[in-house]
């Protein structure tokens, strides 16, 4: 079973593999010319010591690889929706249409055995191969100290382990709604507006509360010390003695008149309006930028648990709706 399976699903299987080699292949490539590039300013390694790299130096090699970060993250949040809706979607749905599977199914072969066969055969390379190349982003954009944190989107969803998850998603999806559509082009739309869905919700809903957000306070001012780093931003403010929020209209602040005809400093004048109304105390809330693996485990249980059952689903649908 396992050889036919290859055979009816071997040339989708080597060009999706094939495709994710061709983009794994120019990350690497990108890696070593931005080093290179580093190099040739007198920074060579920057990105791995304590001070960084001079921000004031890179503006040439920002400009030279600006685009290429761009169409690597939007080849990367598109890859594994395209893998799901070509791969998963089409597996069974193609077959079905055609009255194929019954042929399969008349060969001594059992049901379970058959839909399982073909979907490791067919699914468990691109997802490994997809795996493979979030990791091999994350070393490879490394040098690329000028992009923003990795907690944030579009960073998160192409490096580390999601890349993985996403395509495991979208293909166990696209398997599930192939068997219970029986429609090839039905199937791949539902898959891939139920992809978008649950990546954007967790994305824009679900990510920031992986944790609990660190709560960093301080005595009131105008400069507080700012510990976020490359951390992810959840909110920030001014406190009274009640643990309140305090709220200041900065434009009406600043055209206060002066007192007694004296021109005011706009920072000793806005000091003073958020003093008037109460502040006593600076808050920070935000995740702390070596919570990224953390957060790209959680990611990906999660949307395990989503495959998972969505592949429970593709079970039930192998017993009611094959014939």
């Amino acid at each position: 079973m396992i050889w036919v399976a290859w055979r009816q699903q071997r040339v989708l299987i080597l060009v999706s593999v094939g495709l994710v080699a061709l983009v794994a292949a120019a990350l690497v490539v990108v890696r070593f010319a931005v080093a290179s590039d580093l190099a040739g300013l007198g920074i060579a390694g920057c990105w791995q010591t304590a001070e960084g790299c001079d921000a004031v130096r890179l503006d040439d090699v920002i400009v030279r690889f600006q685009s290429i970060n761009a169409s690597f993250e939007f080849v990367g949040l598109v890859l594994p929706a395209l893998l799901g809706v070509f791969t998963g979607a089409a597996m069974f749905a193609r077959e079905i249409e055609q009255n194929i599977h019954i042929f399969g199914l008349t060969q001594s072969v059992s049901r379970t055995r058959w839909w399982t066969t073909k979907a490791l055969v067919g699914g468990l390379p691109v997802v490994a191969a997809m795996t493979g190349l979030g990791l091999l982003a994350s070393w490879a954009r490394e040098p690329m100290v000028w992009l923003r944190g990795r907690l944030f989107t579009p960073r998160f969803e192409v490096e580390g382990l999601t890349p993985g998850a996403y395509t495991l998603l979208a293909v166990s999806v696209g398997v599930a709604l192939g068997l219970w559509l029986r429609n090839t082009l039905a199937a791949m739309a539902v898959t891939l507006a139920l992809y978008v869905g649950v990546v954007g919700g967790l994305a824009t809903t679900a990510r920031t509360h992986y944790a609990p957000p660190v709560r960093h306070i301080e005595t009131f001012t105008l400069m507080p010390s700012f510990p976020l780093g490359d951390g992810w931003l959840i909110d920030e403010g001014y406190l009274n003695d009640d643990g309140e929020r305090v709220e200041v209209a900065f434009q009406e602040c600043i055209r206060r008149p002066s007192r007694d005809g004296e021109v005011i400093d706009g920072r000793e004048l806005l000091e003073t309006c958020y003093r008037e109304a109460g502040a006593v105390a600076y808050l920070l809330t935000y995740h702390p930028a070596d919570r990224y693996w953390r957060f790209q485990a959680t990611e990906a249980g999660i949307i395990g648990a989503l495959s998972a059952g969505a592949l429970g689903s593709a079970a039930l649908a192998v017993r009611r709706r094959l014939w």
